[in-house]
């Protein structure tokens, strides 16, 4: 929860809307899941069976991308309206 003083980012309020679920998640040849930030260039492949062992199928994907921030976006300062800096998303996700 956020305290009143502390930006609010329309990923915040990803428990009030409905998600796609990890279970349909967009996938590569090779069943992974590819994320990148459109602001550090930063790269991830994560095998769509690991993450359903960790997260469970329901799992929406709006969560997914909070819990899997780049390091070097973690706790980034945020912009003058209150939206974090981070460009994360999903490269298979149109």
């Amino acid at each position: 929860m956020h305290s009143p003083h502390e930006p609010i980012h329309q990923r915040d309020f990803a428990d009030m809307v409905e998600q796609v679920r990890l279970r349909e998640a967009p996938t590569d040849a090779g069943g992974a899941v590819r994320f990148g930030c459109e602001r550090c260039g930063w790269r991830h492949d994560a095998p769509l069976a690991d993450l359903l062992a960790r997260y469970g199928p329901e799992f929406g994907l709006v969560n997914l991308l909070n819990d899997n921030l780049p390091p070097q976006c973690r706790g980034e300062d945020s912009q003058a309206l209150g939206a974090p800096q981070c460009g994360l998303h999903y490269l298979d996700l149109g």
